[in-house]
């Protein structure tokens, strides 16, 4: 399957993993005070379910995260469209 998101995609980071889900790696704290911000994807990893955000340099799991586009000066939501 191709991965939601590639290079330079501005995500939302909504939520922590339930423990139920299993990604490959762990959640660290530092992840979890970026909830709710806006970071940019600067790597995607192997198959394509594990992206590198920039600025905090830490594998989020693609379930975690939300596509953000820019409309105009507007930002947009899949949730919104």
């Amino acid at each position: 399957m191709k991965p939601k998101f590639k290079v330079g995609d501005k995500v939302r980071v909504l939520r922590e993993p339930h423990t139920s889900e299993t990604w490959g790696d762990c959640w660290m704290s530092e992840m979890s005070e970026t909830i709710g911000q806006i970071l940019t994807v600067d790597y995607v990893y192997g198959d394509g379910h594990m992206y590198n955000l920039h600025p905090i340099c830490l594998r989020y799991p693609e379930f975690v995260l939300e596509n953000k586009i820019l409309v105009g000066e507007q930002l947009v939501f899949d949730f919104m469209r």
